[in-house]
């Protein structure tokens, strides 16, 4: 059984869980090149900030976590298993874990 101890610690040393998306076991992962963005520095398009700006959509953070992270488990093929959503709410009960959400 995944804990959300061994995912913090785990993103320590620079692995990550994932689940088969068949079987749902999980595999640690440790990608050679790891991608970082730096938010201060993101260069965000024009036609996307002005859509943003707009009324139709309001930024949020933290505002329903679990929902978000279900939400983004509701694909074809996905990594995120109910073990998956389990350990990172509550990793976020413990505020380690956080959402962006655009609602």
């Amino acid at each position: 059984m995944l804990t959300a101890h061994q995912v913090i610690h785990a993103y320590t040393i620079g692995i990550f869980p994932m689940a088969d998306p068949d079987t749902n076991d999980i595999s640690w992962y440790e990608p050679k090149k790891r991608g970082v963005i730096f938010l201060d520095e993101a260069n965000i398009p024009k036609t996307v900030n002005k859509e943003l700006k707009s009324s139709k959509y309001c930024l949020e953070v933290k505002k329903n976590f679990k929902a978000t992270i279900e939400a983004c488990a509701e694909r074809k093929e996905t990594w995120i298993s109910p073990e998956i959503i389990e350990v990172f709410c509550a990793m976020f009960d413990m505020g380690y874990a956080y959402s962006f959400e655009v609602w």
